[in-house]
């Protein structure tokens, strides 16, 4: 897969929700900040700093600290017009589906055989009385989002530490509770002499995928610790040290950075975990 083609995709999945495109088209005349855009929306801060935090992550929206606001503005002015494309697109549609919905006769109600076949061959409804296209939706299924995502972090790259605080950001973004466990070599990149260093990228990375991430970085995409700081700015993400690789590299609780929790063990970090899904990077 082309690495164009995934990170259009990621920046898609940023955008497929309306708040979050609405919050764009306020973008797009001027910079705003979280409490103003809570007014004009009529949500909660915390709601819209939640798709914020998304939008960042994606590289959609820049962010600046003016004093003790911080203030949003889209990181490249094009993005609206590729929104206004795919907003002609559908309008199109729906016109096209109106035209041959007029054009379409209505059924014959009297036809009680037709009736019955298409009723039989009607998918049967699930255990819930929806019909299955229904269960499998994700309304169907957002008591998912109460399970909690476990990432277990034991690279130090700065590569494998930016997918797991996209990760981290879009699980919070969508309310999941989130446990970071740190080891070994991610536990070093989180000191706070070292975490603000460029830690390398994986081996298999190679020279194109040092200029991909050269390229992400000066297009203004956003620190894998500045995304974990988002993050937690959204409340449910909880960041525990190893104490076994504490041990090992013997570190103390005061050389790491504020965004580490606090330290705990391999059996505290499972309890916590319970039966959410566990991820290792």
């Amino acid at each position: 897969m082309d690495e164009i083609d995934r990170l259009q995709a990621e920046t898609l999945k940023a955008l497929a929700s309306p708040r979050r495109l609405e919050i764009v088209h306020r973008l797009a005349a001027e910079a705003w900040d979280v409490g103003r855009l809570a007014r004009e929306l009529g949500c909660s801060q915390p709601n819209v700093s939640q798709h914020l935090a998304v939008l960042r992550a994606a590289g959609v929206v820049s962010s600046e600290r003016i004093g003790r606001e911080v203030h949003y503005r889209l990181a490249d002015d094009e993005v609206l017009l590729a929104c206004s494309i795919m907003r002609g697109v559908l309008l199109r549609r729906l016109r096209r589906l109106a035209d041959l919905s007029e054009a379409d006769p209505s059924p014959d109600v009297s036809d009680e055989p037709a009736t019955a076949a298409r009723a039989a061959a009607a998918p049967a409804p699930c255990r819930s009385g929806r019909t299955p296209p229904e269960c499998s939706s994700p309304i169907a299924e957002v008591s998912t989002m109460d399970e909690s995502l476990n990432l277990v972090l034991f690279s130090g790259t700065d590569d494998r530490l930016q997918a797991a605080s996209i990760l981290t950001a879009g699980a919070a973004a969508l309310g999941k509770p989130v446990h970071v466990f740190l080891q070994y070599w991610a536990l070093d990149a989180f000191r706070t002499d070292r975490i603000d260093r460029d830690h390398g990228l994986a081996a298999e990375a190679g020279a194109e995928g040092r200029a991909h991430v050269d390229a992400l970085r000066a297009a203004g995409q956003a620190s894998w610790a500045d995304t974990l700081r988002q993050a937690k700015e959204l409340g449910g993400v909880e960041i525990q040290a190893c104490s076994l690789s504490m041990d090992l590299l013997r570190l103390e609780p005061t050389d790491l950075d504020p965004l580490v929790d606090g330290v705990e063990g391999v059996t505290a970090f499972y309890l916590n975990a319970g039966a959410g899904q566990v991820v290792f990077i």
